[in-house]
């Protein structure tokens, strides 16, 4: 990984420095000119106030900061016993792509083990969960909870019938209309031919 290092004199707390100003304006000058530390909300200000003074804290600090042109760092200060501070950057760009590759692999293999593909519904699986945290909810605030479970009439004659296909296009067009027809803080849910209703 690459790594890049400098050292600034530092003047003892109270005192204003060569150094502490240039830091700053290195940032003003980056934020101006779309470089080095990504500023969120873009006010390069805020940032020097709350960054700046903690500079010099502690001995030894370390933290990552992503730039603006997507790369990301590990930035360790260091206080030598001279007053300088030396500052080591090394770009762990790779590592947070991989970090956020897995971290999306994750969360799309819970929601798949949570849905149910065909209408994108919460599977039977995950509405035990949610219906054990609602009945929770429900006793600890002694609010109610109303649970309805629906099934399509005639559904095995409309397999049979028309096939599986059909089928699909019937549980799949059931699932909208009650998405649309249910209040949000309903959740509803899918288990094979039959849908979950609380809220």
């Amino acid at each position: 990984m690459p790594r890049t290092a400098c050292a600034t004199r530092i003047r003892p707390i109270g005192a204003c420095s060569w150094s502490v100003t240039r830091g700053a304006d290195i940032l003003r000058y980056g934020a101006a000119h779309g470089l080095g530390v990504r500023v969120d909300g873009g006010d390069v200000e805020a940032l020097i106030a709350r960054t700046l003074p903690r500079r010099r804290t502690s001995r030894r600090k370390s933290f990552e900061t992503d730039l603006i042109d997507g790369r990301w760092f590990w930035i360790e200060h260091t206080v030598l016993p001279n007053g300088w501070v030396l500052t080591v950057g090394t770009d762990i760009s790779a590592l947070k792509h991989n970090e956020k590759s897995l971290r999306q692999a994750h969360e799309a293999a819970l929601l798949a083990s949570r849905t149910d593909a065909l209408t994108g519904l919460p599977n039977r699986r995950y509405i035990m969960e949610l219906l054990d945290e609602a009945l929770a909810t429900s006793r600890q605030s002694g609010s109610g909870l109303c649970v309805a479970i629906i099934d399509i009439d005639h559904f095995k004659d409309i397999n049979d019938t028309y096939g599986h296909d059909a089928g699909d296009v019937v549980l799949q067009h059931f699932a909208q209309a009650c998405r649309e027809r249910l209040p949000p803080e309903a959740i509803l849910a899918g288990s094979e031919a039959r849908s979950s209703c609380c809220s």
